[in-house]
């Protein structure tokens, strides 16, 4: 997924030729696991397969077992971004990049109906979800559109900062705000006034020097993870009220083979991160005003993880390539395998449903 020219080139630059961010491989995976109690098998993964032509919703149940494959009847095509599957309620929203829409699924017994698609204005990145609205990080602005899927014109639209196609990631604020980054070198937040977006882009404060590659976030309450995936001084943020409140390293550098690139909140104080060339996942723990690292690793891959999801009933899952792993979460935090599955595509965006 993070195959995107912008981000080869700048690992090229940063870390040299010996890391790839993010490789197709085969599967395998290591989980670190105690404290262990009963997974749910109820709730479902999904993602979408991202093809570039025929883009599709795809259904895996809690052991990482395709259980079916719904087409958008648009094209995927994304690349270099985070949280692109979103589910509110029984309703699925999938980005198609290419033919720049959102699909919308509803949940009916053990089947999923496609209801329609949402036009956007430009092509669509990312999806989050609030103050009954839509929001859709797109390539060069956010729009916000109604959640019902009969309304499918935007009731705002805010230009990016940047707006040069590096959008990576967005989320939803409770304090009435939307949060996304760009990858080319910021991170910024919008108002909502009635949920819709309103007035301009504002850059998040208090950043530190060394900022490089602000990718993906999560975002809990009032506050934001957001990773910082090509640092070598900090590779975690958190920020609330609009600026960076804390930052830590994590397990290492950037120049020596570590890169958190993409954030999962899990009960507002854990943070499971895709550390992509260490090919492991790293858990963070936020306390009220910091963030620091917790476990360094708590599962590793033989391929590179990218976006992943934790379930309100404490699954996470997790893509690596064209390979789905599902774990359940321990109650300290560590996790236990519950399946790996390969799949035909380089998937994108991961989500859980119930």
């Amino acid at each position: 997924m993070i195959t995107s020219d912008f981000l080869i080139k700048n690992f090229s630059k940063l870390a040299g030729a010996g890391f790839v961010l993010c490789a197709l491989v085969s599967p395998g995976t290591t989980a670190f696991a105690s404290n262990s109690k009963r997974a749910d098998t109820h709730s479902l993964f999904v993602t979408m397969s991202n093809d570039s032509s025929n883009n599709a919703l795809l259904v895996y149940s809690a052991d990482a077992t395709l259980v079916a494959s719904y087409p958008t009847g648009g094209a995927g095509g994304a690349s270099g971004n985070g949280g692109s599957v979103q589910v509110f309620g029984n309703k699925i929203y999938v980005p198609d990049f290419g033919s720049k829409d959102v699909a919308i699924f509803a949940q009916k017994g053990k089947s999923f109906d496609l209801l329609g698609r949402i036009s956007t204005a430009s092509a669509p990145v990312s999806v989050t979800i609030g103050a009954g609205h839509v929001y859709v990080l797109e390539t060069d602005r956010v729009e916000s559109f109604k959640v019902s899927p009969k309304n499918t014109t935007a009731t705002g639209s805010v230009a990016l900062l940047i707006g040069d196609g590096s959008a990576g990631a967005i989320g939803y604020l409770s304090d009435g705000h939307v949060i996304y980054t760009e990858k080319s070198g910021t991170i910024a937040q919008i108002a909502t006034k009635g949920g819709a977006v309103t007035g301009e882009s504002v850059a998040i404060t208090g950043i530190p020097d060394g900022l490089s590659v602000p990718l993906g976030l999560d975002t809990t309450a009032t506050k934001a993870v957001v990773t910082n995936a090509h640092g070598d001084a900090y590779q975690e943020m958190l920020i609330e009220k609009g600026r960076v409140v804390s930052t830590t390293l994590g397990p290492g550098t950037f120049t020596l083979g570590n890169a958190d690139c993409w954030n999962a909140f899990y009960r507002q104080n854990l943070v499971y991160s895709s550390n992509s060339p260490a090919h492991q996942i790293d858990l963070f723990e936020v306390d009220r005003n910091s963030i620091e690292l917790n476990k360094t690793t708590v599962a590793t891959f033989e391929g590179a993880p990218t976006d992943l999801a934790v379930s309100s009933t404490g699954l996470l899952g997790v893509i690596y390539g064209k390979n789905i792993s599902t774990f359940k979460i321990n109650t300290d935090g560590s996790l236990t395998e519950i399946g790996t599955s390969e799949t035909a595509s380089t998937m994108n965006g991961a989500a859980w449903i119930k």
